[in-house]
């Protein structure tokens, strides 16, 4: 996670703005003694990648193809594609909202992968759990709208490209939880 933490600008950021610099010496002392901790160091990671994970789930329930493509790859844009073209002309208007986080966003393994046999080009994925409450209203042409609540524990891979300065985070797919030993070779 190390390493991630150390190339990351959503991280560098939130160190460098105004509303860290600004705090005085004795808790900005605390904070960076915290962040020796990597789960502490890699939190807004987590939270950035909660927000694009919510950004997904309501452009599948909106059926917006487009914020579908920017924000995912792979598996998670196959799905959430299929999904959103259900939507599509069917006369049914849902809509997804997070009520909230039972637990924060917390980022449980990161890897950085080399791409080529030179090493310049680095792969970073980082899998998030993510404990919510959950409501999906589901409001058909013709009949009352229908309410579904749940408290779901998830799992998603998010990947991006760390040698493009341009590049961003991106939901890879969802993973079912493991009761332990190696991950998945395939989610590479």
């Amino acid at each position: 996670m190390s390493t991630i933490v150390q190339e990351e600008p959503i991280i560098a950021n939130i160190y460098s703005s105004p509303d860290f610099t600004g705090l005085p010496w004795y808790r900005r002392f605390f904070i960076n003694f915290k962040r020796i901790r990597p789960t502490d160091s890699i939190q807004p990671l987590s939270n950035h990648l909660a927000e694009i994970w919510e950004s997904w789930n309501k452009a599948q329930a909106s059926g917006d193809v487009n914020t579908i493509r920017q924000i995912s790859i792979s598996q998670a844009l196959e799905t959430a594609k299929n999904r959103a073209q259900h939507q599509i002309g069917g006369g049914t208007v849902m809509t997804w909202a997070v009520d909230r986080y039972i637990s924060k966003p917390k980022a449980i393994d990161a890897r950085v992968l080399q791409v080529d046999s030179t090493g310049q080009t680095k792969l970073a994925q980082v899998i998030v759990k993510l404990e919510t409450d959950q409501t999906l209203t589901i409001k058909p042409r013709s009949r009352a709208p229908q309410t579904l609540r749940s408290t779901a524990t998830e799992y998603y891979a998010f990947e991006k490209l760390l040698s493009n300065s341009e590049s961003k985070w991106k939901i890879k797919q969802k993973l079912s939880p493991y009761s332990g030993g190696e991950l998945p070779k395939d989610l590479m």
